[in-house]
């Protein structure tokens, strides 16, 4: 999955950026866990990254 994919995953999923340097931070507004995402939209995203990232948001 391209980071670009994940990213519209977590917005279906009720999450947005909020800002961020070098990565993008997204917030899970029902449970207000914030997690780092990468910037780069065009590179694929490891299997146990995206997992991580979601039980970090709470999803």
């Amino acid at each position: 999955m391209k980071v670009a994919e994940f990213k519209r995953l977590l917005r279906r999923l009720g999450c947005y950026p909020i800002g961020g340097s070098k990565h993008e931070h997204w917030l899970n507004p029902k449970t207000g866990a914030i997690a780092p995402v990468s910037r780069h939209d065009g590179q694929e995203i490891k299997t146990g990254t995206a997992e991580r990232i979601k039980k970090m948001l709470g999803l």
